[in-house]
């Protein structure tokens, strides 16, 4: 979260927000429903990281099952790596508006 904040350089989150891509399993269908997003304003609460989140492409779903959320650019690295911070262990869902 230090590197994200605010004044931690060129890359934090208030400079320049970081897209990421949500995938979500719903059940009965073959295929994950994705959708890519700009988050924002993260905070740790508990064992979870919540972030206010714009859509950018896609209809958000309204109910699914498991979910990856793959951020980009956090990092030297890039999306795989040092930088890469996929899926995490949270429960709170795709964030808030």
């Amino acid at each position: 979260m230090d590197e994200w904040k605010a004044g931690a350089g060129p890359d934090d989150f208030a400079s320049d927000p970081p897209n990421a891509t949500l995938s979500v399993y719903a059940p009965g269908s073959q295929e994950n429903k994705m959708v890519v997003v700009e988050i924002s304003h993260p905070v740790i609460e508990g064992k979870d990281m919540v972030y206010d989140y714009r859509l950018i492409e896609g209809t958000m779903p309204k109910a699914g099952g498991a979910t990856a959320l793959f951020i980009d650019w956090v990092g030297a690295g890039g999306g795989v790596g040092a930088g890469f911070h996929g899926a995490g262990a949270g429960a709170r869902g795709v964030g808030r508006r």
